[in-house]
């Protein structure tokens, strides 16, 4: 059984569901049911397998992920809010997170340039040789989750999830404006 196996072993209950509800209900959606349920589970696996790479230096995805938005922004420091912003996160979670990187001595906490009493997070050199260090093993890992492809489709997948997130932009821009009910 080869890696492409595994991965529709791991999905095939998902499927038998998605099957089941079908014939339960007929206007069911299974080709948009199937997308969701794989754009998750693809994540999910994605997820673990990076969680497991960066098991040995005592980091998770999220917080990989938190110091890389530090690391691409020009100066290498975001107020925490705007770190939650661009990576993602809950206000409340960046702030356990930078608690975390903080102790590690990957990140500092700041005091704002224009204001001294706004804290920023920003980068520190141990967080910065971490990343550099990080990225043969990064690289490796994203050979492992997209080597299978070739660049044509690449690109097609790409193209593909842009214009999914730009419809779903609009879609939550759209809800957000509606009155509430």
């Amino acid at each position: 059984m080869n890696a492409t196996d595994k991965i529709a072993d791991s999905f095939s209950d998902a499927e038998a569901r998605i099957a089941r509800t079908r014939r339960r209900l007929p206007k069911f959606s299974v080709q948009h049911t199937t997308l969701a349920r794989l754009s998750r589970h693809i994540n999910k696996l994605s997820q673990e397998r990076a969680n497991l790479a960066l098991r040995p230096f005592a980091l998770n995805m999220v917080s990989y992920n938190t110091l890389m938005m530090l690391y691409g922004t020009e100066g290498h420091r975001l107020s925490p809010s705007q770190l939650a912003d661009a990576s993602g996160e809950k206000r409340t979670n960046i702030t356990r997170i930078c608690d975390e990187l903080c102790a590690k001595g990957l990140v500092e906490r700041v005091a704002g340039v224009d204001d001294r009493r706004s804290v920023v997070v920003s980068l520190s050199s141990s967080g910065l040789a971490l990343i550099e260090q990080l990225q043969p093993v990064m690289t490796q890992l994203l050979g492992d989750l997209y080597g299978d492809f070739t660049i044509a489709e690449l690109q097609e997948l790409q193209r593909l999830l842009r214009k999914q997130v730009a419809r779903l932009d609009r879609s939550l821009r759209a809800a957000s404006s509606e009155p509430a009910t």
